[in-house]
C-alpha cells in the first residue's frame, strides 16, 4: 500500500498489556504489522510480556517489555512511571493503546511529559456502560477512571458505532474525538492461514454439519446458553457437531455442564489456538453467543470465510457487523430456544456466501490502517497550523 509522507514521517509506539489471547490484542498486532512493513513502527510495548500467544507475529514488531522480563497484572501499575520515561526518552510522535487499563495508564503517562506532546490514540474494544452495569467494583472503578482520563486523548477509536455512542453518552468523550474505525480482524496472510490443515475428528469430511464458536471461556461469551441450545440442535439435526475454540476460567464449569446434558460425543472444547482460520473455513455455521460485545472479531474471521453465521442481538457490534441480519441470522441475548432454532435454519437456509464475502472486505488489514493514518495526518496537520 502506499501512505502520504506525511503518514510516513510518523513514528508511532503502541502500548498493549500483553500478547494473550485476546480479540484487542490481535487487532493491535495487525496494527503494528501493518506499522512495521510501512517503516513506522518505533516501539511495542507490553506491560507484561510473560504472556505471549502469538509468538510468530510477535516476531515481525519485536516487542518489548515496559518492566523488562518482568510481567504481572499486579505490576501494571508500576509501569506507569517507566513508560513515562520510555516516552520522555525515545519522544513517539504517537502513542497509541488498548483495553481500558492500559489506556489509562497510556495517556496518563504521556500527557505528564514535560516540553513534549505526543498525540495520544487509545481504542475501546468494548461498551464500557455494560461493563459498569454488569461486574464488579474493581471494574466500576476502571470505568470511572475512564471517564476522567479518556478525554485527555487527542483521538479514541470505537470498533463499532455502538461503541462509539457508549464513549460519548456514558464515558464523557466528546464527539469531535470519537472515530469509529473497524477492526483489521483479516490479517494479509489469511489465504495462508485458512490452508492450513486440521486434524481433528470432527473435521473428517463426513458431511455432517459442523458449528463453531470461539472466544474466551468467560461468561461474557455466553457459551453455557450455547451448550444448552445444542440439546435441541443435536436432537433435529443429525449428525450435528460443535467446536468451541478458547481457553479460560469457565472450561471445568463449561465440561461439566457438556457431560451433564450428554453432549460429549457432540461438543468439543479444543483450547486456544493461534491459528483459527483452518478450522472456521472447513465449518459450516459460526455461532457467536456473547452477552455484550465491542465488535467481535471472531464473527468478522468467520465472515472472511464464507460462514453463515448465528449472532446475539447484544451491544454492540453483531448487528453493525451483520447489516440488521440481512447477510447473518440474529437472535436475543440469553435466549436458549432462539438461539437454537437459529441455528437449525443456518444449517437448512444459509445466507449467500457472495454477499457475506463482500462484507468481509470492509475488515481487511488495509483498510482499518489507512483510515488510522488518514485521522493522524489531519490531525497533525491542525496542531501544526493551529
Amino acid at each position: 500500500m502506499r501512505s502520504s509522507a506525511k503518514s510516513k514521517a510518523l513514528r508511532f509506539a503502541i502500548v498493549v498489556t500483553n500478547l494473550a489471547d485476546g480479540g484487542a490484542q490481535r487487532v493491535m498486532l495487525t496494527f503494528a504489522r501493518e506499522m512495521a512493513r510501512n517503516g513506522m513502527l518505533h516501539r511495542f510495548y507490553l506491560l507484561d510480556p510473560t504472556r505471549v500467544a502469538f509468538s510468530k507475529e510477535a516476531e515481525e514488531v519485536s516487542p518489548q517489555g515496559v518492566l523488562g522480563n518482568l510481567g504481572s497484572k499486579w505490576l501494571y501499575l508500576f509501569c506507569l512511571p517507566v513508560l513515562w520515561m520510555h516516552f520522555l526518552i525515545s519522544r513517539p510522535d504517537v502513542v497509541f493503546s488498548t483495553l481500558s487499563l492500559c489506556n489509562i495508564i497510556t495517556i496518563i503517562a504521556a500527557r505528564l511529559t514535560p516540553f513534549y506532546r505526543p498525540l495520544v490514540i487509545v481504542r475501546e474494544a468494548t461498551t464500557l456502560g455494560a461493563r459498569y452495569s454488569t461486574r464488579g467494583l474493581l471494574s466500576r472503578i476502571l470505568v470511572l477512571l475512564a471517564a476522567r482520563t479518556y478525554p485527555l486523548a487527542d483521538i479514541v477509536i470505537a470498533p463499532s458505532v455502538g461503541v462509539a455512542e457508549d464513549l460519548i453518552q456514558r464515558v464523557g468523550v466528546s464527539s469531535l474525538k470519537v472515530h469509529v474505525i473497524n477492526n483489521p480482524a483479516v490479517p494479509p496472510d489469511f489465504e495462508e492461514l485458512r490452508a492450513e490443515p486440521v486434524s481433528h475428528e470432527f473435521f473428517d469430511g463426513s458431511g455432517s454439519p459442523l458449528f463453531v464458536a470461539m472466544g474466551h471461556l468467560g461468561p461474557v461469551k455466553g457459551f453455557d446458553v450455547l451448550i444448552d441450545a445444542f440439546v435441541t440442535v443435536v436432537r433435529e439435526v443429525a449428525g450435528a457437531r460443535l467446536v468451541i475454540l478458547g481457553d479460560g476460567a469457565e472450561r471445568p464449569t463449561l465440561t461439566r455442564q457438556i457431560d451433564r446434558l450428554g453432549l460429549t460425543a457432540a461438543i468439543d472444547l479444543l483450547g486456544f489456538r493461534q491459528n483459527p482460520f483452518p478450522y472456521l473455513h472447513k465449518a459450516d455455521v459460526f455461532v457467536l453467543s456473547s452477552r455484550w460485545e465491542g465488535s467481535p472479531n471472531a464473527l468478522i474471521q468467520a465472515l472472511a470465510c464464507g460462514l453463515t453465521t448465528v449472532a446475539t442481538d447484544c451491544r454492540s457490534g453483531p448487528r453493525e457487523i451483520l447489516k440488521d441480519g440481512t447477510i447473518g441470522y440474529l437472535v436475543p441475548v440469553d435466549d436458549r430456544k432462539a438461539l437454537a432454532d437459529a441455528m437449525i435454519r443456518a444449517v437448512r437456509h444459509p445466507f449467500s456466501k457472495e454477499k457475506i464475502l463482500e462484507r468481509a472486505d470492509d475488515f481487511g488489514h488495509e483498510p482499518p490502517f489507512r483510515r488510522l493514518l488518514d485521522i493522524c495526518s489531519e490531525l497533525m496537520a491542525e496542531k501544526r497550523h493551529g
